[in-house]
């Protein structure tokens, strides 16, 4: 081990940059994408964090290193240790304080959640197992999706802990629970969502002050004519529910998809809205709805946008949101800048076939009046998940953020505010492709992945840059460098 945690949280908690810019790990014997990850505080990165197959012991046991570097790849920490051979690490998160990693043994049914202090020790271990109906309904799925169906996400609570999502069952009602774990002490709660016996999603949305904000949709069945969308708080001291509040208003319903944290301590939700005749899960929606917000889930200002007027003064809008030649907009992210005005991050799918088209960029001003519209062409992506095509308009859009199968990855926000990278793929993740927002201007870049190594991924780096790795499966090695993109 090369240094202790202590220097790894330090290092973490600034923004720290080295000449390292390259590093090769030897002895892979396995990597996946999802065992590699940046760990991030907002949108700055801090850090990396590489899993990997490292030796097999045994038939049913393998020796796994967790190498965790620095932002510019200078290793910090080894852990290595044993461990079944269905042991996956699915994720990290770090809250200023502490990290916890996800563990996920899938042959036993497991969650693990392991969290790491400054002292270079593990803190606390926290672990789920899954219910029998559980199992039962992993047992006979056959749409492929079993793993990230139940798959867990994790989201820090600054300096206190950590919150995980997970979908379960209560009686005949597919829900959610929400775990907390704390980072301080050996402490938890669990909070189920309960409605009848049809299914209920969350959303999550945030933390405002010592409140967790999520939306949740909930649906009867298939042929609901009226589900039901709201946002509720709950108690990040006790695991309460402290409200619920509908977003449907007296004249159109709002279904939040998304939010941004604004410097003000309040919260921007934005979703799409639909007329007040409408069902949100079966119909098309009118426009972009935006929220903001405060702790209790009071909206202190509201304003929607129509497809077919504001947006279509800036694109070609034919039906009801339908973009010429993108299909329709799924709404990915908004980022404010340094002057109050914002950017919505958005990427056209189409309804029947199924396919992922070109990203899409909204500029709005202060006051959420549109300034701006354009698109970035990447060609097509068929949504390959069959499950998805049994769905409606609403839902399919939502499974496929779900399921990873956008195109859209991330964007990254410079440390002042007045400029910003979004990364996409293209050509079936062949192409990284950038778009740039400095000095009021967006330009374009790409950098191929075509290249000679068994597997090439692209993470997120400081703004304005990208660390590439490329794993190469006879040298079991794993080659890391971070390069520019503008």
């Amino acid at each position: 081990m090369k240094k202790g945690f202590a220097e790894l949280i330090l290092l973490l908690a600034v923004s720290f940059t080295a000449n390292t810019q390259k590093l090769s790990l030897n002895d892979v014997r396995s990597v996946e994408l999802r065992s590699a990850d940046a760990i991030r505080r907002g949108t700055d990165v801090k850090g990396y964090y590489f899993f990997y197959v490292n030796d097999k012991i045994s038939k049913n046991t393998n020796e796994y290193v967790l190498q965790v570097t620095d932002n510019s790849l200078n290793r910090i920490k080894d852990l290595t240790y044993t461990g079944t051979t269905d042991l996956v690490l699915q994720g990290s998160s770090f809250n200023g304080k502490d990290i916890m990693f996800q563990h996920y043994l899938p042959e036993s049914f497991r969650y693990e959640f392991h969290v790491y202090g400054a002292d270079g020790n593990k803190k606390f271990m926290y672990d789920r197992e899954f219910s029998s109906k559980e199992r039962m309904s992993m047992r006979a799925s056959t749409s492929g999706l079993t793993e990230e169906f139940w798959s867990t996400q994790s989201y820090p609570v600054p300096d206190k802990g950590f919150l995980v999502t997970r979908k379960t069952w209560v009686g005949k009602a597919l829900t959610f629970i929400v775990d907390f774990f704390s980072s301080q002490e050996k402490k938890e709660w669990s909070y189920t969502g309960i409605w009848g016996n049809g299914y209920i999603t969350p959303e999550y949305l945030g933390i405002i002050n010592n409140t967790a904000l999520f939306g949740v949709l909930k649906i009867s069945g298939y042929n609901d004519k009226t589900p039901e969308s709201s946002i509720i708080g709950i108690d990040l001291a006790t695991g309460r529910q402290v409200f619920e509040k509908t977003t449907y208003t007296s004249f159109n319903k709002f279904y939040p998809g998304g939010s941004s944290l604004l410097p003000d301590g309040k919260m921007m939700v934005f979703g799409q809205y639909f007329d007040q005749a409408d069902n949100i899960i079966r119909d098309k929606s009118a426009g972009i709805g935006l929220w903001i917000i405060d702790e209790k889930g009071d909206r202190l200002q509201e304003k929607y946008i129509s497809w077919n007027d504001e947006l279509g003064k800036y694109l070609t809008v034919k039906d009801k949101g339908k973009i010429d030649e993108v299909g329709y907009m799924f709404l990915h992210d908004i980022v404010q800048i340094a002057d109050g005005s914002y950017y919505i991050i958005g990427e056209g799918y189409e309804e029947a076939k199924g396919d992922i088209k070109d990203m899409i960029l909204v500029g709005m001003d202060k006051h959420f009046s549109i300034t701006s519209a354009k698109t970035f062409p990447k060609g097509n992506k068929h949504m390959k998940t069959g499950a998805l095509a049994l769905s409606t308009h609403f839902s399919r859009a939502r499974q496929a953020k779900a399921l990873d199968v956008y195109d859209y990855k991330y964007v990254q926000v410079g440390a002042d505010k007045t400029s910003f990278t979004v990364y996409y793929s293209s050509d079936d993740d062949k192409t990284a492709n950038f778009i740039n927002y400095a000095d009021g201007k967006i330009t374009t870049d790409k950098i191929s992945l075509k290249t000679d190594a068994t597997n090439t991924f692209v993470l997120p780096a400081q703004e304005g840059q990208v660390l590439l790795a490329d794993y190469y499966k006879k040298e079991k090695r794993l080659d890391l460098h971070i390069e520019k993109v503008h």
